[in-house]
Formats: structure tokens, sequence, C-alpha cells
């Protein structure tokens, strides 16, 4: 059980570092439509990467579940987090925010990252 959670979740890193790889090229290539074309095929992935898990897990496995539970809410910030970044380089490629208010923004964005992916591989580790 532990190793089907954790090859899930290793499954789930991948297409969120696909998702930032789109991110980067947006910043360099400028190209709205290619990344949302290229988010949308991830983010479908990523619906699709459904973690089934017995109902009994709950009552046989306490802390596993309590693990499973801290790492779909992480997950789910990780998704935020990349959409609220996501977000931000679109405001700047279409000119409604300007390059220093971006770089401020990022900063804060990129600290916030780093925290996500520690805890989430922390998590990941520990299960």
């Amino acid at each position: 059980m532990v190793e089907h959670i954790r090859n899930h979740y290793l499954k789930r890193s991948t297409l969120f570092q696909a998702f930032e790889t789109q991110v980067a090229k947006l910043k360099s290539s400028r190209d709205i439509n290619a990344f949302q074309a290229a988010a949308k095929n991830i983010t479908s992935d990523l619906r699709a990467q459904i973690l089934d898990l017995p109902s009994s897990l709950k009552s046989e496995s306490p802390q596993l579940n309590d693990r499973v539970t801290e790492l779909q809410k992480q997950d789910k910030a990780y998704r935020d987090f990349q959409s609220t970044h996501a977000q931000l380089v679109e405001r700047l490629v279409s000119g409604k925010i300007n390059k220093a208010q971006f770089v401020d923004a990022e900063a804060l964005l990129t600290k916030k990252r780093d925290e996500l992916v520690e805890k989430l591989n922390h998590l990941i580790n520990t299960l």
C-alpha cells in the first residue's frame, strides 16, 4: 500500500515539474496559447491521477491515513501555487504588470513553492 501511494505521488511530481517547465517556456516564448494548451493537457493528466485507497485504510492504519490526508492537502496547496504562478506569468507576458512587480511577486511565490516541495517530499519519504 505504501509503495502504491509513494508511486502515485512520484507520478504527480513528474506532472508538476512538466507544468513548471511550461511556465518557464511561457516566460521566454511569450506564447500564451501554446502554454494554455500544454497546461490543459497536464491538468487533465493530473485529474486522471486519482489515488484509489481502500475505505478500510482509516481503521486499519490510522497513521498512514493521516499522512495521506496531509499529502492530499499539500498536493492541493501545490496545485494552487502553480495556478497562481501561471496567472502571474500570464499577466507579465500580456503586459498587465511590469517586470519589477513580477519579480517581487515571483520571489514570494518561489519561497512558498520551496516550502511546499519540502513538505511534500518529507511526507512522501516518511510514509
